[in-house]
């Protein structure tokens, strides 16, 4: 098509979508408005128009057409408006109730702003009760309560909050916190347990219901829990720690060393893990190793006498005599008069001399001494 045609056919076809429907509807007006006697009396048998019906007056009979039908014409009053009993098509709101259609006027500026103030009122009221209800109101005058002390208040306020959310994993968790506060253990551990059930890959919460199981002797269980934290999470230190201590108490020594040698790289300045990874290593034949570990202990606590103790210890395993002999005068000096570390004297001192060298029979003398001294303070009678 050329350019030239395509403007003047647009127009055409705009004025026909336009002016089609309204040359249509002119039609049917003019249409409509020839009612024919028939017609109008389906219209007025019609159920729909009843009001219709009402608020329009029949005409008045003339005399002509009365006595051509044989009927004497009676005069009809039209019916007042005021006495249209058919309501159907009013609204129901009585700020917008229609008296008298003819002389209806819209409702004001003012009006309307007071509906809607009303309606919004309204939803106000119920959306504070329904907050007031919830479970995060629940959960938070839960926590201020258990902040104030007062846990029976908080536990109702928790269960509370799981009553109206269940799937509320922090009123679960403070509920479980406060029956451990409490001392309700066995509860709690079953409070835990839920939370860790709804948020398997929590690793706090698993360690809480660790806890918990280690205060009621489960240690078994709880050693688990402490692995699966590890697993989630293998830099989480008080795991390795407690894990390290259930393993050691239990005599799983191997998994109490590599517990504790995770904890120490984790929290190096901890003074009891390398105490107890020194015995662990001790434990193991692994002397050299326990050397190392007490080395480090002594510098974190130098003035801790069983530090220098189980350092002296461990360097006369490992064939360090004059150093095992400088840790436990040391230790004696720190405590003097202690029975253990006297007795550990007699017994290096007597090492030495056994090997033999320049000093050995200095030493055998200072070993016969100090037995003399454990003989006559402790073991006398």
């Amino acid at each position: 098509m050329s350019s030239k045609w395509f403007i003047p056919m647009s127009l055409g076809v705009f004025a026909l979508i336009v002016g089609g429907p309204w040359l249509y509807l002119s039609i049917t007006q003019e249409r409509s408005g020839r009612t024919t006697t028939g017609r109008s009396a389906d219209i007025l048998r019609d159920p729909a128009f009843v009001g219709l019906a009402e608020r329009t007056p029949p005409k008045p009979v003339s005399e002509p057409e009365a006595q051509a039908s044989g009927k004497t014409p009676k005069e009809i009053k039209p019916l007042a408006l005021d006495s249209v009993t058919d309501q159907r098509a009013l609204p129901t709101d009585p700020q917008f109730a229609i008296r008298n259609p003819k002389s209806f006027a819209p409702p004001t500026a003012r009006q309307v702003a007071a509906l809607v103030a009303d309606r919004l009122d309204e939803a106000s009221v119920k959306l504070r009760t329904d907050l007031d209800k919830s479970s995060v109101t629940q959960f938070v005058r839960g926590a201020s309560a258990a902040q104030e002390g007062k846990l029976d208040d908080a536990l109702a306020r928790f269960d509370q909050a799981i009553q109206r959310d269940p799937e509320n994993i922090s009123a679960h968790a403070a509920r479980a916190s406060i029956l451990v506060a409490q001392g309700r253990f066995a509860e709690a551990a079953d409070a835990w347990a839920e939370v860790v059930r709804r948020s398997p890959k929590d690793a706090a919460s698993r360690y809480n219901l660790a806890v918990v199981l280690f205060r009621l002797g489960r240690n078994h269980e709880a050693a688990t829990q402490l692995r699966e934290v590890i697993a989630i999470d293998p830099d989480h230190a008080p795991a390795h720690y407690n894990l390290a201590s259930l393993a050691q108490r239990e005599g799983r020594l191997r998994e109490a060393r590599d517990a504790w040698e995770s904890f120490t790289r984790l929290r190096p300045e901890v003074a009891s893990a390398w105490f107890n990874l020194g015995v662990a290593y001790i434990d193991l034949d692994q002397p050299v190793e326990a050397v190392a570990c007490f080395s480090v202990l002594v510098q974190l606590t130098p003035d801790d006498a069983d530090a220098h103790l189980n350092l002296g210890i461990a360097s006369a395993m490992s064939g360090q005599f004059d150093a095992a002999l400088a840790a436990l005068q040391r230790a004696d000096a720190l405590a003097p008069c202690d029975e253990t570390i006297t007795r550990y004297l007699v017994a290096l001192h007597d090492l030495v001399a056994d090997h033999g060298g320049p000093k050995a029979a200095q030493h055998r003398q200072l070993a016969v001494m100090l037995q003399e001294q454990v003989e006559n303070t402790w073991e006398s009678p």
